[in-house]
């Protein structure tokens, strides 16, 4: 379902929007709202796509024969061996599974007794939440096209060496999307259910699967350490911050005081 190459990875994820303008029942006890005040936030999510898109798009050269014995030959640090030494397709085809499940879970909330009244603002905030992970991690690997840790190892076949997406190991795709993701859910949770006694649980649940889906990179020789590590912070701030960039001010929990509001959005298609 999610492949390691990102220009598979921009289509299987690519987000179809119609323009429309419907008038939506935003209550004064939605956490969160979605207004002319932030619709900004949406269109820089936008561009991202796009930039990374374009930069996909972009010529990259797969590495020469001699390219990847010079590889070889170089020295890693220690810490990035376990990397090299651990390639393995099992775990690669487990990581895709869990972050299948990482995507899968904030996006089945909206189905949720709380959120479905409010399921316009919750829906643009995912696309974002999406949008700005895919965008921040395509444009990185693309400008910055570091080999992946199985470049470094003489048992992985040369011809898979010498695919474009060998190249693009820097920063974990994975890890970005899968602490977005999860970092969402258990944020907007404690917002729509404040009075739930099980947020530390939420909490602690959704940073072990993330945390899952990010080491399995590294034990299925995919990223090193570091890709992970930046991939899973970066993620992490996206999940906190879109949500927080939308809570509703005038949040009164429990009134319910409906008032009129546009609900916006731009067609794309990647």
């Amino acid at each position: 379902m999610i492949s390691c190459n990102y220009n598979k990875l921009l289509i299987i994820i690519s987000v179809s929007l119609s323009i429309l303008l419907i008038e939506n029942t935003n209550s004064l006890s939605n956490p969160y709202k979605f207004d002319d005040s932030n619709r900004n936030i949406f269109l820089t999510g936008a561009g991202l796509i796009g930039l990374g898109f374009n930069l996909s798009n972009n010529e990259l050269t797969p590495l020469s024969d001699f390219a990847i014995e010079e590889l070889m030959k170089s020295d890693i640090l220690s810490i990035n061996k376990i990397s090299v030494d651990n390639y393995n397709n099992t775990n690669a085809l487990i990581s895709d599974i869990l972050l299948g499940i990482c995507l899968a879970v904030p996006a089945g909330q909206i189905f949720d007794g709380r959120v479905i009244n409010d399921w316009s603002t919750y829906g643009m905030m995912y696309i974002e939440t999406g949008m700005f992970s895919i965008g921040a991690t395509t444009i990185t690997k693309n400008i910055v096209r570091d080999p992946r840790p199985y470049v470094y190892n003489p048992k992985v076949p040369i011809e898979e060496k010498k695919t474009k997406d060998a190249r693009l190991s820097f920063f974990s795709g994975h890890a970005c999307l899968a602490f977005a993701g999860m970092t969402f859910f258990a944020e907007t949770y404690s917002k729509y259910y404040p009075e739930a006694s099980n947020h530390k649980l939420i909490w602690l649940g959704s940073m072990s699967l993330a945390s899952a889906t990010a080491l399995l990179r590294v034990f299925s020789g995919r990223h090193f350490p570091v890709d992970i590590l930046i991939g899973s912070a970066i993620g992490f701030a996206v999940g906190k911050l879109v949500p927080l960039s939308h809570e509703n001010n005038d949040y009164v929990s429990g009134k319910v005081e409906f008032i009129n509001n546009k609900f916006f959005s731009l067609s794309f298609n990647l």
